[in-house]
């Protein structure tokens, strides 16, 4: 899965999904959640006081393939599977724009401590989120395993 994201990473595909999914993403969220006007010119925003470039890497994928790989990995019926990388997915997208939002926000406002965040403190964000989600997706689907019809049961 990393490898073929490599080769879409720098296709128009991957341009869509940095410019308008992610970065445009983060312009709407930063629009809702703070009162701070921006701007958007291809994948990077530019705020008040500083500029911030959304790069590949930046677009939580890595972790997005990790979790689905890990998924994959388990003895999970195919539907709780596709379900588990659903709303896993949909979830490290949320992170991943909240953890978008810290960085802009520290850039813009705390710029001395933006290499510790983005360097250290974001992807042990990213990575905590992304084990909690599998841990938790794990013993729910345990919890309510799917029904199969091909189960025996006795009376």
């Amino acid at each position: 899965m990393q490898q073929i994201w490599l080769h879409v990473a720098n296709t128009s595909l991957g341009a869509w999904w940095i410019n308008d999914v992610i970065t445009q993403g983060l312009a709407l969220t930063i629009a809702w959640v703070q009162v701070e006007q921006v701007t958007v010119v291809g994948s990077t925003i530019i705020g008040a006081h500083a500029s911030m470039n959304i790069a590949n890497g930046c677009d939580g994928v890595d972790m997005m393939i990790m979790l689905v790989a890990a998924l994959i990995s388990t003895t999970l019926s195919l539907r709780q599977t596709l379900l588990g990388a659903l709303f896993g997915l949909l979830f490290l997208f949320i992170i991943n724009q909240l953890r978008l939002l810290l960085l802009f926000n520290v850039l813009q406002h705390h710029r001395a401590h933006f290499t510790l965040t983005h360097g250290m403190l974001a992807p042990f964000l990213m990575l905590g989120a992304t084990g909690v989600f599998y841990a938790w997706w794990l013993a729910l689907s345990h919890k309510h395993p799917a029904s199969d019809s091909s189960a025996c049961t006795s009376h």
